[in-house]
This record gives C-alpha cells, sequence and structure tokens, in this order.
C-alpha cells in the first residue's frame, strides 16, 4: 500500500484554501460563478483550487492520477483512471459551492486518495475554521491530533404498540 505523509497533504490543502478559496469567499465578482449542468454552480475558485491542487499532490506522489469533480464535468472519460494501476488523487476542491456561493460558511475541501479502486485516505478540510479530519486505511481517523473513536450504537427505541 502506498504511504504519502497525512500532513504533508493536509498543508498542501490548507495552503491552496488560503490562496485560492478564502480570498474570493464572500467575494465573488460578476463572471466569477458558472452552472456545469443545470443549477450545479462551479466558481473561479473552484477550478483555481482544483488545478493548484493536481500540481501539487503530483509533486507529491509523482506517477498518480487525478480525478477532480470540475475535470470530471467536461470528462467524463477521466474515470479510467480508476482501472490503472496508478494512485488516484480524488478531489472536490470546494464541497459546497452553493454554500460557497451564498457567502455561507458551510463548505470545504475534500481529497482522497485511492489505489487499486480502494480509498486509503482521505481529508476534510474546512478553510473557515482552518478545522481538518484525516483518515487513513489501518490508522483511523484524526483530528486536533487526537484519534477518533466511534461511539457505541445507541439502544433502539422500544415503541409501545397500540391495538
Amino acid at each position: 500500500m502506498i504511504h504519502v505523509n497525512p500532513e504533508a497533504v493536509s498543508k498542501i490543502i490548507q495552503e491552496v484554501a488560503d490562496e485560492y478559496i478564502l480570498p474570493r469567499f464572500r467575494n465573488l465578482q460578476a463572471g466569477d460563478v458558472a452552472f456545469k449542468i443545470g443549477d450545479d454552480p462551479v466558481t473561479i475558485a473552484d477550478k483555481e483550487a482544483e488545478k493548484a491542487l493536481s500540481t501539487r499532490l503530483f509533486d507529491l506522489l509523482p506517477g498518480s492520477n487525478l480525478v477532480g469533480e470540475e475535470i470530471f464535468a467536461s470528462n467524463q472519460g477521466i474515470l479510467n483512471h480508476f482501472s490503472g494501476e496508478s494512485p488516484v488523487w480524488i478531489v472536490d476542491p470546494i464541497d459546497g459551492t452553493r454554500n460557497f456561493v451564498r457567502g455561507s460558511p458551510e463548505f470545504g475541501v475534500i481529497v482522497a486518495l485511492a489505489e487499486r479502486n480502494q480509498t486509503i485516505a482521505g481529508w476534510i478540510y474546512d478553510p473557515t475554521s482552518k478545522e481538518v479530519v484525516t483518515a487513513e486505511k489501518g490508522s483511523g481517523s484524526w483530528f486536533k491530533g487526537q484519534k477518533l473513536k466511534v461511539l457505541p450504537p445507541d439502544k433502539p427505541c422500544q415503541y409501545a404498540r397500540r391495538d
């Protein structure tokens, strides 16, 4: 299994968000928003961030491929990367673009790394709070330096039956 330094990926995501996403948050200009299909918005920040992420992630893991939400909108054939031997970065540069366009802070950056059709690592970054959650196959999930734990399931509700 390929291993990348999770902190290095987090740093790349944070730098790209600081350079390309946050300067446009609540500061979009006329012409900065378009629509992919129907009412699915895409902004200049989405496109610029995805391009910057791809360059930096390729530098971190030479020989890898990338499937990005914005690239996919114009080239569905990019999914063929998943059938190859090379690791594949999966990128949604702004998950919650509608919120981003409205100026609402409920959006984030999602990056995952897949190998042989299995997700082996993932990152979710909130640019407005600067918080990141990471997960790595075999290592668990982490937030603020603490390993996350799965809570035990709640007891099922008991409903009284009325006949």
